[in-house]
């Protein structure tokens, strides 16, 4: 086993090294995550939205077909 000590240095290092190499696209790797951050959010939105318009419609669509069938029975059966 190592020494926890010699691990917790070597590991600074190995940190040091690598954001030294990713210093020059961090931004633009903090852009992109943004954007897609908002792609996300955006669809999950517009498919929520989408389901609720869905839902509504189809409850509006019920009520009024059922009014219509019972206007259609009442008249119907006065014609026969």
């Amino acid at each position: 086993m190592a020494n926890p000590l010699q691990q917790a240095l070597q590991r600074q290092f190995l940190d040091d090294a690598f954001s030294n190499k990713l210093k020059p696209i961090k931004p633009a790797l903090s852009h992109v995550g943004l954007y897609i951050g908002l792609i996300i959010y955006t669809a999950v939105g517009a498919l929520v939205s989408c389901y609720i318009i869905l839902f509504e419609l189809s409850n509006y669509l019920q009520t009024k077909l059922s009014r219509f069938s019972n206007i259609w029975n009442i008249h119907w059966k006065k014609l026969n």
